[in-house]
């Protein structure tokens, strides 16, 4: 349709219930504009005591057409957006024939979850809906949010690449969300972020909804299975963290040459304060031998605080980390002081993509002087087998290698524990881990707690406790009293060789292991009974949710991206207007956590009315 010469789409997924007229057609710029409106319709999913995250699918852009047909039918993606976080899995109405779909604030799209750990991610995956029970959802790409790196009281309007490739080549189109978080107690959800994050485990009734859970967790390929294509995936994820190694042998060349730089003003000056720093540190170390235990954990405590520091003043905000200033605020009187925040459209952009290819270079130069270091070895070693006879090969080389059957397995399974060890070192100090706060601060306070304590008498006293323990002839009494019954005597070796196997039986007879066998075999049959419970009250079949965010790429958002105060008037410069509880309906849909031992019972909010929002034939 057209009004006025302006060309009219109609909306989707449906027209607004209080203005059906007015909303049933309306023009591209309209359309934007309520997309960016609030949303007036809730889904409460979940169940969680730290606070609430609240997400709002606004848009998606470019997505691939996987209606396409030959002959063309003009039949297009038909998309819906499913949000996993952490035992709760829902979905977004389905547009029809949209590339660059938006939904609707009257539409299922707004979703408030209770957060139950601080540090779990926000997961969500754009699909092509088909109908029937035999057609799966095709998947489109995904992304994963580490919630950890975000404030609360902040409005975010985030936009990101939608990836389904393990190695993110690909494109898939982008997708937008506006993101809030509020925290019951700030503080307290700081201090839960270092601990460890429970296990959630989602289950549905259906393959199609399976399929759908599986993508979003795992993504289009299953890494855990071990497969000529993940061992690949695992060992180019492996080499390529070396191009950390190479940055860091940089940056130490340049400490040690003091070529450091600090920037004042808009000028770039020397000032090699690093340099100086382990100078200083080296020189006061090798004079006083009992200052190394404290010298070592300052030394890390003071590199983990410079990298969070440069992290923390990166150009590009959306790659930041927060920083020690802001953690510690929070910890000890409970608010950022660094707040509220505020993040323009493309601010940074520029200076980090300088940044960036300046740091690449860096990574090069040592990558081209090692290969070079390498060719000049080969040539070496070439030239000089000429000279050798019995390096001249007669016989045929056989070149073929092959990495199945058997082999495969363990070459996975080692690539896999690898890549994983080096994943969570890389977030621990690039300060993606809410752990690396944790770590400067112990480091520094034991360092600290080292310089004042008198170590070298502890080490001498412990040394004393240690030989006038276990090295004095009083250790002959203790080998005929307690140990000769279990460890005989060379002579009685002698007189009797035959060796006797310990009674495995008898050991395992005792009372304490009886009463630890009892206590494992019931944990066994709670964990049957909790997985049979959850099979009948949410579906056969079930997967175990990340816990953390450990992907290889960090999903970050694309420029566009915004940050502003929450403030419910819209009084601050937000596009939009906050609707409040009395504007809005609000429905509740139970997490999957249940309770209890003998008889599970859902762990859900009292007062609170169930709401389905994905269907079990979706």
């Amino acid at each position: 349709e057209s009004r006025e010469n302006e060309k009219l789409v109609r909306v989707q997924p449906y027209p607004d219930p209080k203005r059906p007229a007015e909303t049933a057609w309306l023009s591209p710029t309209e359309v934007e504009m309520e997309a960016k409106s609030a949303s007036k319709k809730w889904i409460k999913a979940g169940t969680g005591d730290f606070g609430t995250m609240y997400v709002e699918v606004i848009k998606c852009d470019g997505l691939p057409n996987l209606d396409q047909t030959v002959p063309p039918t003009g039949d297009k993606t038909d998309a819906f957006v499913a949000v996993l976080f952490e035992d709760t899995l829902v979905r977004t109405d389905v547009i029809f024939d949209r590339l660059n779909p938006r939904w609707m604030p009257w539409s299922m799209r707004a979703f408030a979850f209770p957060i139950k750990h601080p540090t779990s991610p926000l997961i969500l995956g754009a699909f092509d809906y088909d109908d029937g029970p035999m057609n799966a959802h095709d998947p489109i790409g995904r992304v994963v949010i580490n919630m950890s790196q975000f404030e609360c009281d902040t409005v975010y309007v985030l936009t990101y690449k939608l990836h389904s490739s393990p190695t993110k080549d690909d494109d898939n189109g982008t997708i937008t969300i506006r993101l809030r978080i509020e925290y019951n107690d700030e503080k307290k959800a700081y201090l839960e972020s270092f601990g460890v994050a429970p296990r959630f485990h989602v289950n549905v009734d259906n393959t199609k909804a399976y399929d759908v859970l599986k993508y979003l967790c795992k993504g289009q390929v299953h890494m855990d299975k071990a497969t000529t294509t993940t061992v690949k995936l695992y060992a180019y994820e492996w080499l390529s963290y070396f191009e950390y190694w190479f940055y860091a042998i940089d940056f130490m060349i340049g400490v040690l040459l003091w070529r450091g730089e600090a920037k004042f003003g808009e000028r770039h000056m020397w000032f090699p304060v690093h340099s100086a720093v382990l100078f200083s540190a080296a020189v006061i170390t090798i004079e006083n031998p009992s200052l190394i235990p404290a010298s070592f954990f300052l030394g890390i405590s003071y590199i983990m605080g410079t990298i969070g520091y440069m992290r923390s003043h990166y150009p590009y905000p959306w790659d930041r980390c927060k920083s020690i200033m802001d953690v510690s605020s929070v910890i000890t009187i409970g608010k950022n002081i660094n707040r509220p925040i505020v993040f323009e459209p493309n601010q940074g952009a520029k200076e980090a993509e300088n940044l960036e290819r300046i740091n690449q270079a860096k990574t090069d130069r040592v990558l081209t002087f090692l290969k070079a270091v390498k060719t000049a070895g080969l040539k070496f070693n070439r030239e000089y087998n000429k000279t050798d006879a019995e390096a001249i090969a007669i016989e045929t080389e056989d070149n073929d290698w092959s990495l199945f059957g058997a082999y495969l397995s363990y070459a996975h399974l080692a690539l896999y524990y690898m890549c994983t060890f080096s994943r969570g070192i890389r977030n621990l100090v690039t300060w993606r881990s809410s752990h690396s706060y944790f770590i400067t601060v112990y480091c520094f306070f034991t360092g600290v707690a080292l310089l004042i304590l008198p170590w070298g008498s502890i080490l001498t006293w412990i040394a004393r406790i240690f030989a006038w323990t276990l090295l004095g002839p009083w250790m002959k009494i203790f080998d005929i009293y307690v140990v000769k019954d279990y460890y005989r005597t060379r002579a009685e070796l002698a007189a009797d060789p035959t060796i006797e196997e310990p009674d495995i039986d008898a050991l395992f007879a005792d009372s304490k292991y009886t009463l630890l066998a009892k206590k494992v075999r019931i944990a066994a049959e709670d964990a049957i009974k909790l997985k049979d419970m959850r099979e009948h009250r949410f579906g056969m079949y079930s997967q175990k949710t990340p816990a953390f965010d450990d992907s290889r790429f960090p999903s970050i958002p694309l420029p566009q991206s915004t940050a502003r105060p929450f403030d419910p008037s819209g009084s601050e410069g937000i596009e939009y207007k906050y609707l409040g509880k009395d504007e809005c309906s609000f429905n509740y849909l139970p997490g999957q956590k249940l309770r209890g031992t003998m008889v599970h019972i859902r762990a859900e909010e009292d007062g609170d009315d169930e709401a389905s929002v994905v269907d079990k034939d979706d």
